[in-house]
């Protein structure tokens, strides 16, 4: 008799999490969409800015390239459905993942130096709320268990911040090529 109870216990936590507190109205991916009026990202997902710093600094290292000026750092919203992946790329700047809310996140990182394959989950359910990956790391991201209906709300700060100048995406055979180890959550996590 008692796992009847704790089922109903466990629903009606789930709701709550998933309910916003004083409305009533239910937390799904759509409700984030529409309330940051979210855009595609071309690497997968939904995002929009909401902030970029209004000063610039220069005398960037040179992977920037000549006479570079980047603002200070950029800030976005970042949202992955269901089956929905971020897919394997990597920036000039470091990046910070802010976990908000939903289901947990798996990031794998390839280390550009190492060549390394890391694993970080983000989420309520996880040890963390926050990753950085290094600047020229390799990186994508996915639901940990995706589900319909499944989805994290994510933050992610760029520094310096982002240009699409900076944002470079390999094909899978180019990145296989150069991690062949790693072949099977490459292929998993790009597109041709």
């Amino acid at each position: 008799m008692m796992l009847p109870k704790l089922f109903t216990i466990f629903c009606l936590v789930v709701l709550a999490i998933n309910v916003h507190e004083g409305t009533g109205i239910k937390l799904t991916a759509k409700y984030w969409i529409d309330k940051f009026n979210m855009d595609i990202n071309i690497e997968g997902g939904w995002y929009t800015e909401i902030y970029r710093s209004t000063e610039k600094i220069d005398h960037l290292p040179e992977r920037y390239g000549a006479n570079a000026t980047r603002v200070f750092g950029t800030h976005i919203y970042y949202l992955l459905e269901n089956k929905d992946f971020s897919l394997f790329h990597r920036l000039k700047s470091d990046e910070l993942w802010h976990f908000y809310h939903g289901a947990r996140l798996t990031l794998f990182v390839i280390d550009h130096v190492t060549g390394e394959l890391t694993r970080h989950y983000l989420g309520r359910s996880a040890k963390n709320f926050v990753v950085a990956v290094k600047q020229g790391d390799w990186y994508a991201a996915r639901l940990t268990y995706p589900g319909e209906g499944k989805y994290p709300l994510l933050g992610i700060t760029v520094s310096p911040g982002f240009e699409i100048e900076d944002y470079y995406q390999p094909t899978t055979e180019e990145l296989i090529t150069m991690y062949p180890k790693h072949k099977k959550v490459i292929k998993s996590l790009t597109r041709e």
